[in-house]
Protein backbone atom coordinates (compact mmCIF):
# COMPACT_ATOMS: atom_id res chain seq x y z
CA UNK A 1 0.00 0.00 0.00
CA UNK A 2 1.16 3.64 -0.87
CA UNK A 3 0.94 5.37 2.79
CA UNK A 4 -0.63 9.00 2.20
CA UNK A 5 -2.39 8.36 -0.91
CA UNK A 6 -3.29 11.18 -3.29
CA UNK A 7 -4.58 10.48 -6.65
CA UNK A 8 -5.96 13.17 -9.55
CA UNK A 9 -7.92 11.02 -12.59
CA UNK A 10 -7.16 13.65 -16.01
CA UNK A 11 -9.24 13.44 -19.13
CA UNK A 12 -7.00 14.84 -21.87
CA UNK A 13 -7.66 16.06 -25.57
CA UNK A 14 -6.91 13.40 -27.52
CA UNK A 15 -3.39 13.31 -27.43
CA UNK A 16 -0.31 10.74 -26.26
CA UNK A 17 0.48 11.67 -22.33
CA UNK A 18 3.68 9.93 -20.90
CA UNK A 19 3.16 7.74 -17.48
CA UNK A 20 5.64 6.21 -15.29
CA UNK A 21 5.14 3.47 -13.11
CA UNK A 22 5.99 2.76 -9.54
CA UNK A 23 6.86 -0.49 -7.17
CA UNK A 24 3.74 -3.01 -6.61
CA UNK A 25 0.98 -0.01 -7.81
CA UNK A 26 -2.41 -0.40 -6.92
CA UNK A 27 -4.34 -2.54 -10.16
CA UNK A 28 -6.59 -0.29 -12.07
CA UNK A 29 -9.60 -2.49 -13.24
CA UNK A 30 -11.87 0.35 -15.47
CA UNK A 31 -12.82 3.78 -15.89
CA UNK A 32 -16.15 5.18 -16.98
CA UNK A 33 -17.80 8.66 -17.50
CA UNK A 34 -21.28 9.70 -16.65
CA UNK A 35 -21.64 11.07 -20.09
CA UNK A 36 -19.77 10.75 -23.45
CA UNK A 37 -21.71 13.36 -25.32
CA UNK A 38 -22.04 16.80 -23.62
CA UNK A 39 -24.14 19.85 -24.80
CA UNK A 40 -22.55 22.78 -23.33
CA UNK A 41 -24.85 25.08 -25.56
CA UNK A 42 -26.87 26.13 -22.16
CA UNK A 43 -23.78 27.00 -21.02
CA UNK A 44 -22.37 24.33 -18.48
CA UNK A 45 -22.52 20.68 -18.03
CA UNK A 46 -21.93 18.24 -15.37
CA UNK A 47 -19.46 15.22 -15.41
CA UNK A 48 -18.11 12.78 -13.13
CA UNK A 49 -16.22 9.43 -13.60
CA UNK A 50 -16.10 6.48 -11.69
CA UNK A 51 -12.82 4.18 -11.20
CA UNK A 52 -12.69 0.60 -10.06
CA UNK A 53 -9.35 -0.27 -8.45
CA UNK A 54 -7.72 -2.69 -6.40
CA UNK A 55 -5.09 -3.38 -3.73
CA UNK A 56 -3.87 -5.67 -1.79
CA UNK A 57 -3.44 -3.50 1.12
CA UNK A 58 -6.27 -1.23 0.73
CA UNK A 59 -7.09 2.19 -0.60
CA UNK A 60 -8.52 5.45 1.59
CA UNK A 61 -12.18 5.88 1.04
CA UNK A 62 -11.36 9.65 -0.03
CA UNK A 63 -8.61 10.15 -2.25
CA UNK A 64 -7.28 13.09 -3.14
CA UNK A 65 -4.69 15.55 -4.90
CA UNK A 66 -3.29 18.42 -2.88
CA UNK A 67 -1.36 19.89 -6.38
CA UNK A 68 -2.39 22.21 -8.36
CA UNK A 69 0.12 22.26 -10.59
CA UNK A 70 1.62 18.91 -11.29
CA UNK A 71 0.50 16.71 -14.01
CA UNK A 72 -0.63 20.41 -16.00
CA UNK A 73 0.07 20.53 -20.01
CA UNK A 74 -0.75 23.99 -21.63
CA UNK A 75 -1.50 22.28 -25.32
CA UNK A 76 -1.95 24.58 -28.20
CA UNK A 77 -5.58 25.04 -29.83
CA UNK A 78 -6.36 22.56 -32.43
CA UNK A 79 -5.24 25.27 -35.43
CA UNK A 80 -2.03 25.81 -33.32
CA UNK A 81 -2.23 29.37 -32.55
CA UNK A 82 -5.43 29.60 -30.03
CA UNK A 83 -4.99 28.75 -25.93
CA UNK A 84 -7.16 26.26 -24.92
CA UNK A 85 -8.73 24.56 -22.27
CA UNK A 86 -6.33 21.43 -22.39
CA UNK A 87 -7.89 18.84 -19.84
CA UNK A 88 -10.44 18.15 -17.56
CA UNK A 89 -9.41 17.26 -14.30
CA UNK A 90 -11.12 15.67 -10.95
CA UNK A 91 -9.04 16.46 -8.12
CA UNK A 92 -10.53 13.78 -5.46
CA UNK A 93 -12.62 10.33 -5.48
CA UNK A 94 -14.61 8.90 -2.85
CA UNK A 95 -15.33 5.24 -2.52
CA UNK A 96 -19.11 4.34 -3.06
CA UNK A 97 -19.23 0.68 -3.57
CA UNK A 98 -16.79 -2.49 -2.70
CA UNK A 99 -14.14 -2.71 -0.24
CA UNK A 100 -10.60 -0.88 0.00
CA UNK A 101 -9.08 -3.59 -1.97
CA UNK A 102 -11.31 -3.29 -4.60
CA UNK A 103 -13.69 -1.25 -5.04
CA UNK A 104 -15.26 1.74 -6.70
CA UNK A 105 -14.43 5.42 -6.35
CA UNK A 106 -16.62 8.05 -7.59
CA UNK A 107 -14.97 11.27 -8.82
CA UNK A 108 -16.87 15.33 -7.52
CA UNK A 109 -18.55 16.88 -10.18
CA UNK A 110 -16.63 19.22 -12.64
CA UNK A 111 -18.48 21.54 -14.34
CA UNK A 112 -17.70 22.05 -17.92
CA UNK A 113 -18.79 24.83 -19.90
CA UNK A 114 -18.22 25.66 -23.68
CA UNK A 115 -14.64 26.54 -23.21
CA UNK A 116 -13.86 23.13 -23.15
CA UNK A 117 -15.49 22.39 -26.44
CA UNK A 118 -13.97 19.34 -27.89
CA UNK A 119 -13.58 15.79 -27.53
CA UNK A 120 -11.19 14.58 -24.39
CA UNK A 121 -10.50 10.85 -23.18
CA UNK A 122 -9.41 9.77 -19.95
CA UNK A 123 -5.57 8.92 -19.58
CA UNK A 124 -4.58 8.26 -16.60
CA UNK A 125 -5.12 7.79 -12.74
CA UNK A 126 -2.20 9.22 -10.82
CA UNK A 127 -1.82 8.08 -6.90
CA UNK A 128 0.49 10.13 -4.78
CA UNK A 129 2.80 8.82 -2.36
CA UNK A 130 3.87 10.47 1.06
CA UNK A 131 6.98 11.34 -0.86
CA UNK A 132 5.75 13.06 -3.50
CA UNK A 133 6.73 10.96 -6.22
CA UNK A 134 3.67 9.83 -8.48
CA UNK A 135 2.46 6.51 -9.67
CA UNK A 136 0.78 7.22 -12.83
CA UNK A 137 -1.82 4.17 -14.23
CA UNK A 138 -2.14 4.41 -17.55
CA UNK A 139 -6.01 4.22 -18.99
CA UNK A 140 -5.93 1.70 -22.01
CA UNK A 141 -8.05 3.18 -24.25
CA UNK A 142 -10.31 5.14 -22.07
CA UNK A 143 -13.49 6.25 -22.60
CA UNK A 144 -13.76 9.68 -24.52
CA UNK A 145 -15.81 12.92 -23.42
CA UNK A 146 -17.12 15.20 -26.50
CA UNK A 147 -18.31 18.76 -25.67
CA UNK A 148 -21.04 19.95 -28.26
CA UNK A 149 -23.19 22.97 -29.14
CA UNK A 150 -21.17 26.02 -27.26
CA UNK A 151 -19.35 28.77 -29.13
CA UNK A 152 -15.74 28.89 -27.88
CA UNK A 153 -15.00 32.53 -27.77
CA UNK A 154 -10.81 33.67 -27.28
CA UNK A 155 -8.59 36.81 -26.11
CA UNK A 156 -6.77 37.52 -29.32
CA UNK A 157 -3.79 39.63 -27.64
CA UNK A 158 -3.47 42.97 -29.10
CA UNK A 159 0.66 43.33 -28.72
CA UNK A 160 1.38 47.25 -28.61
CA UNK A 161 4.92 47.59 -28.28
CA UNK A 162 6.35 48.53 -25.09
CA UNK A 163 9.52 50.80 -24.73
CA UNK A 164 11.70 49.68 -22.06
CA UNK A 165 14.27 52.36 -20.62
CA UNK A 166 14.83 52.41 -17.28
CA UNK A 167 12.55 49.42 -16.27
CA UNK A 168 9.95 51.81 -14.16
CA UNK A 169 7.70 51.84 -17.30
CA UNK A 170 4.10 50.10 -16.63
CA UNK A 171 1.82 48.72 -19.13
CA UNK A 172 -1.74 47.47 -19.33
CA UNK A 173 -2.55 43.93 -21.21
CA UNK A 174 -5.07 44.28 -24.07
CA UNK A 175 -7.02 41.87 -26.18
CA UNK A 176 -9.73 41.71 -28.55
CA UNK A 177 -12.41 39.03 -27.88
CA UNK A 178 -12.93 36.40 -30.33
CA UNK A 179 -15.72 33.94 -31.22
CA UNK A 180 -13.72 31.02 -32.49
CA UNK A 181 -17.01 29.90 -34.73
CA UNK A 182 -17.74 32.51 -36.40
CA UNK A 183 -14.07 34.66 -36.41
CA UNK A 184 -16.31 37.92 -35.50
CA UNK A 185 -15.47 40.25 -32.11
CA UNK A 186 -17.39 39.76 -29.11
CA UNK A 187 -18.55 43.03 -27.76
CA UNK A 188 -19.41 43.16 -24.51
CA UNK A 189 -17.93 39.89 -22.80
CA UNK A 190 -16.39 39.93 -19.36
CA UNK A 191 -13.16 39.09 -19.35
CA UNK A 192 -11.74 37.92 -15.81
CA UNK A 193 -7.59 38.18 -15.30
CA UNK A 194 -5.36 36.06 -13.58
CA UNK A 195 -1.26 35.13 -13.17
CA UNK A 196 -1.63 31.54 -12.51
CA UNK A 197 -1.48 29.28 -15.67
CA UNK A 198 -3.84 26.93 -14.69
CA UNK A 199 -6.24 28.77 -12.78
CA UNK A 200 -9.50 28.30 -15.31
CA UNK A 201 -9.78 24.96 -13.14
CA UNK A 202 -13.29 25.33 -11.21
CA UNK A 203 -14.21 28.65 -12.89
CA UNK A 204 -17.07 26.84 -15.79
CA UNK A 205 -19.57 29.18 -13.91
CA UNK A 206 -19.64 31.94 -11.87
CA UNK A 207 -22.93 32.87 -10.12
CA UNK A 208 -23.12 36.44 -8.25
CA UNK A 209 -21.79 39.75 -9.00
CA UNK A 210 -20.15 39.50 -12.74
CA UNK A 211 -16.50 38.40 -13.03
CA UNK A 212 -14.04 40.75 -14.57
CA UNK A 213 -14.67 43.55 -16.82
CA UNK A 214 -16.21 43.69 -19.95
CA UNK A 215 -14.97 44.27 -23.73
CA UNK A 216 -16.28 47.43 -25.40
CA UNK A 217 -18.96 47.29 -28.41
CA UNK A 218 -16.08 46.05 -30.92
CA UNK A 219 -14.80 43.57 -28.89
CA UNK A 220 -11.36 45.18 -27.52
CA UNK A 221 -11.05 45.02 -23.92
CA UNK A 222 -8.60 46.53 -22.09
CA UNK A 223 -7.49 45.54 -18.57
CA UNK A 224 -7.93 47.91 -14.97
CA UNK A 225 -4.75 46.98 -13.78
CA UNK A 226 -1.30 48.70 -14.38
CA UNK A 227 1.79 46.56 -14.54
CA UNK A 228 5.15 47.21 -13.88
CA UNK A 229 7.22 46.06 -16.98
CA UNK A 230 10.11 44.75 -14.81
CA UNK A 231 9.51 41.06 -13.34
CA UNK A 232 5.72 41.30 -14.67
CA UNK A 233 6.81 40.48 -18.21
CA UNK A 234 5.39 37.09 -17.30
CA UNK A 235 1.77 35.56 -18.79
CA UNK A 236 -1.21 36.95 -17.81
CA UNK A 237 -3.87 34.95 -18.81
CA UNK A 238 -7.62 35.95 -19.33
CA UNK A 239 -10.54 33.79 -18.70
CA UNK A 240 -13.78 34.85 -20.98
CA UNK A 241 -17.28 35.17 -20.17
CA UNK A 242 -20.99 35.08 -21.57
CA UNK A 243 -23.55 36.05 -19.23
CA UNK A 244 -26.50 33.32 -19.11
CA UNK A 245 -29.43 35.56 -18.13
CA UNK A 246 -30.27 35.41 -14.27
CA UNK A 247 -27.94 31.99 -13.78
CA UNK A 248 -25.01 33.70 -13.76
CA UNK A 249 -21.67 33.57 -16.44
CA UNK A 250 -20.12 30.32 -17.75
CA UNK A 251 -16.62 30.83 -19.23
CA UNK A 252 -16.40 30.44 -23.06
CA UNK A 253 -12.63 30.57 -23.29
CA UNK A 254 -9.38 31.59 -22.65
CA UNK A 255 -6.91 33.92 -23.64
CA UNK A 256 -3.44 34.67 -22.87
CA UNK A 257 -1.05 38.20 -23.36
CA UNK A 258 2.52 38.68 -22.71
CA UNK A 259 4.05 41.42 -24.05
CA UNK A 260 5.52 42.82 -27.08
CA UNK A 261 8.86 44.55 -26.64
CA UNK A 262 9.88 47.37 -29.16
CA UNK A 263 13.90 47.58 -29.34
CA UNK A 264 15.72 50.54 -29.50
CA UNK A 265 19.43 51.76 -30.39
CA UNK A 266 22.11 54.05 -31.26
CA UNK A 267 25.26 54.51 -33.15
CA UNK A 268 28.65 56.62 -33.58
CA UNK A 269 30.30 56.39 -36.73
CA UNK A 270 34.02 57.24 -37.41
CA UNK A 271 33.79 61.10 -37.97
CA UNK A 272 36.52 61.08 -40.89
CA UNK A 273 37.81 58.31 -43.84
CA UNK A 274 39.84 55.53 -42.42
CA UNK A 275 42.65 54.26 -44.12
CA UNK A 276 42.67 50.96 -46.24
CA UNK A 277 42.83 47.93 -44.04
CA UNK A 278 42.41 49.72 -40.89
CA UNK A 279 39.39 48.31 -38.79
CA UNK A 280 36.11 50.25 -38.33
CA UNK A 281 34.61 50.77 -35.22
CA UNK A 282 31.35 51.26 -34.53
CA UNK A 283 29.56 52.28 -30.97
CA UNK A 284 26.61 52.77 -29.07
CA UNK A 285 24.04 51.51 -26.85
CA UNK A 286 20.95 49.16 -27.03
CA UNK A 287 17.81 49.47 -24.81
CA UNK A 288 16.85 48.07 -23.21
CA UNK A 289 19.70 46.96 -21.58
CA UNK A 290 20.51 43.21 -20.39
CA UNK A 291 20.75 44.37 -16.77
CA UNK A 292 17.06 45.75 -17.64
CA UNK A 293 15.12 43.22 -18.98
CA UNK A 294 16.09 40.06 -20.92
CA UNK A 295 19.21 38.88 -22.23
CA UNK A 296 20.02 41.06 -24.74
CA UNK A 297 19.53 41.31 -28.12
CA UNK A 298 22.19 40.56 -30.78
CA UNK A 299 23.21 44.12 -32.80
CA UNK A 300 24.46 43.62 -36.65
CA UNK A 301 26.41 46.21 -38.32
CA UNK A 302 25.28 45.52 -41.86
CA UNK A 303 26.48 46.87 -45.36
CA UNK A 304 24.58 48.04 -48.13
CA UNK A 305 25.01 45.79 -50.98
CA UNK A 306 22.20 47.16 -53.66
CA UNK A 307 18.83 46.76 -54.73
CA UNK A 308 17.38 47.39 -51.17
CA UNK A 309 19.96 44.09 -49.63
CA UNK A 310 21.96 44.59 -46.60
CA UNK A 311 24.51 42.30 -45.45
CA UNK A 312 25.60 41.50 -42.09
CA UNK A 313 29.04 41.86 -41.56
CA UNK A 314 29.88 41.86 -38.69
CA UNK A 315 28.11 41.20 -35.11
CA UNK A 316 28.29 41.64 -31.28
CA UNK A 317 26.45 41.10 -28.23
CA UNK A 318 26.01 44.04 -25.99
CA UNK A 319 27.27 44.49 -22.50
CA UNK A 320 25.16 44.49 -19.48
CA UNK A 321 24.59 48.17 -19.39
CA UNK A 322 23.62 47.98 -23.42
CA UNK A 323 26.88 49.55 -24.54
CA UNK A 324 28.00 47.95 -27.06
CA UNK A 325 30.96 47.97 -29.40
CA UNK A 326 31.52 46.59 -33.06
CA UNK A 327 34.29 46.26 -35.27
CA UNK A 328 34.74 45.83 -39.07
CA UNK A 329 37.68 45.87 -41.59
CA UNK A 330 36.18 47.35 -45.06
CA UNK A 331 37.70 44.81 -47.45
CA UNK A 332 38.99 47.60 -50.25
CA UNK A 333 38.57 51.51 -50.83
CA UNK A 334 35.44 53.25 -51.85
CA UNK A 335 32.19 54.61 -49.59
CA UNK A 336 30.27 52.26 -47.91
CA UNK A 337 26.56 52.53 -46.51
CA UNK A 338 26.18 51.13 -43.36
CA UNK A 339 23.42 50.47 -40.05
CA UNK A 340 23.16 49.34 -37.01
CA UNK A 341 20.08 46.32 -36.76
CA UNK A 342 19.12 45.20 -33.52
CA UNK A 343 16.72 42.17 -35.04
CA UNK A 344 13.79 41.37 -32.96
CA UNK A 345 12.40 37.81 -31.56
CA UNK A 346 10.37 35.61 -29.55
CA UNK A 347 7.25 34.14 -30.71
CA UNK A 348 4.05 36.05 -32.22
CA UNK A 349 1.92 33.32 -30.97
CA UNK A 350 -0.34 34.11 -27.43
CA UNK A 351 2.04 33.12 -24.05
CA UNK A 352 4.95 34.25 -25.53
CA UNK A 353 7.04 37.20 -24.87
CA UNK A 354 8.29 38.83 -28.26
CA UNK A 355 10.70 41.65 -29.30
CA UNK A 356 9.98 43.93 -32.11
CA UNK A 357 13.67 44.77 -33.90
CA UNK A 358 14.72 48.23 -34.92
CA UNK A 359 17.02 49.22 -37.90
CA UNK A 360 18.82 53.02 -37.18
CA UNK A 361 19.22 55.44 -39.92
CA UNK A 362 22.50 54.75 -42.58
CA UNK A 363 25.85 56.01 -42.06
CA UNK A 364 28.53 56.59 -44.88
CA UNK A 365 32.39 55.18 -43.85
CA UNK A 366 34.86 56.93 -46.32
CA UNK A 367 37.66 54.17 -46.92
CA UNK A 368 40.70 55.76 -48.70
Amino acid sequence: MIAGVLATLLALPIAGVPASAADNPPELVSVEVSSDRLDVSGGSADVVALVHLRDDEGLPDLIRSNSSDNHVVVLADRDGRLPEIPWIIWPEMRRVSGTPQDGVWRTDVVTVSPAWSGTYRVRQVVIWGDTMEPTVLPVQDGPTITLTGGERWYAAPVRTPIRIVTGDETYRPQARIINSVTGAPVGGARVAETSIWNDWTGHAFVTGPAPGTAADGTGLWTSPLTYQVTGELGERRQLVYARRGGRGYSQQGVGCYDVTVKMQASSSYPSGPIGAGQPLTVTGHVWPAPQIWGTGAPVWLQRDTGGGVWATVAAVEPRTNGRYTVTWTPPARGTYSLRVRVPGGGSAEPCRVQTVGTALAAGRVIVR
